[in-house]
């Protein structure tokens, strides 16, 4: 049964760590399969190697690796390049649009480096001026007065703070009312009652979904949202909206209710083994059952399938969709 929530999930990742946690996994196909077992519908993934090896390079193999996932988003980590060891933020920027990166992350402790205006402030500028949100662990950030500086010297930069803990409504309120381009993620935030009072008091917009995976488990994240004691429409808000919002509308290629469909000739399913073209096999398909309609689902999924992301040919089937420089 599908959830009635769209889930999108703004902090996930896989990879290889220096080490797994029990009951934890590492390879992209057991986060997909939770995905599915969660009903979370998309997530924007970070690969392990861009926190514990070199972020170059796991953020090439990161987009090496799901450019054919329609349901994985990239979001890079990135360092200081003063060092020479990382892009200046113009090449980043356009190695982003290059690859359809709309979000950013960094792990300052990990990497040794200080989460300050002295070595981050071209990137902090870069992610102000294009509203690329940067995602940041607050224990990474040094705690919350480091959001509290960067929220008042970048106002426009999108700041979502992820892995809070449930004792932080001290702290975090006053950051909540004082600056609107602060939103916290949910997988920690465990407070009674905590994300139905900040709904009340400041908005739903706010809070972001976030999982942790796979260092948390997804199931903890679903279930904060979907027994919270708040209406559908602020769920939907929190569950996907939100994060999609701050992506600058970045659409979910997968329905929360679409399952693979029942091809309506059995000749299809040998011939789609045989092509690895959306519009070769669709035209063959067409050959085998001339009569039939295709639907948008079997259209969806055979595109899935040959591992192609792009628009149809014209003709009898056709697909229309809205995008831009920066979607993948």
């Amino acid at each position: 049964m599908r959830s009635a929530y769209h889930f999108f999930d703004c902090r996930a990742s896989y990879g290889m760590r220096c080490y797994r946690a029990p009951g934890s996994f590492y390879r992209k196909e057991d986060l997909l399969r939770k995905m599915e077992g969660f009903n979370i519908d998309g997530a924007l993934v970070y690969h392990s190697m861009s926190r514990e090896y070199d972020p170059q390079v796991g953020n090439r193999r990161l987009c090496e690796e799901i450019k054919n996932d329609a349901n994985l988003y990239p979001i890079w980590s990135v360092l200081p390049h003063y060092t020479g060891e990382f892009d200046a933020p113009e090449k980043l920027l356009e190695e982003m649009k290059a690859n359809g990166v709309k979000a950013l992350t960094m792990f300052p402790r990990e990497q040794a480096f200080s989460f300050a205006e002295f070595t981050c402030g071209e990137v902090f500028r870069m992610c102000e001026e294009h509203r690329i949100p940067l995602l940041m662990d607050l224990d990474e950030m040094g705690g919350i007065a480091a959001a509290d500086w960067l929220c008042a010297a970048h106002p426009k930069l999108p700041l979502v703070v992820t892995n809070v803990s449930y004792r932080m409504d001290r702290d975090l309120y006053p950051l909540l009312d004082k600056y609107r381009n602060f939103s916290i993620e949910i997988a920690g935030y465990k407070p009674f009652n905590g994300i139905e009072h900040i709904c009340r008091r400041f908005g739903a917009e706010r809070l972001v979904f976030g999982t942790g995976m796979p260092e948390n488990s997804g199931a903890a994240a679903v279930g904060l949202l979907v027994y919270a004691d708040i209406s559908d429409e602020e769920k939907n808000m929190i569950a996907s909206e939100n994060l999609k919002k701050l992506l600058g509308g970045a659409v979910l290629r997968r329905s929360p209710i679409m399952r693979k469909p029942a091809c309506p000739s059995r000749a299809c399913r040998s011939l789609m083994n045989t092509t690895t073209s959306a519009a070769g096999a669709l035209s063959m398909c067409r050959t085998a059952a001339p009569s039939t309609r295709w639907s948008p689902a079997w259209i969806w999924w055979a595109s899935r399938r040959c591992a192609l992301r792009r628009t149809l040919p014209s003709g009898p089937i056709t697909s229309t969709a809205t995008t831009s420089s920066w979607t993948r």
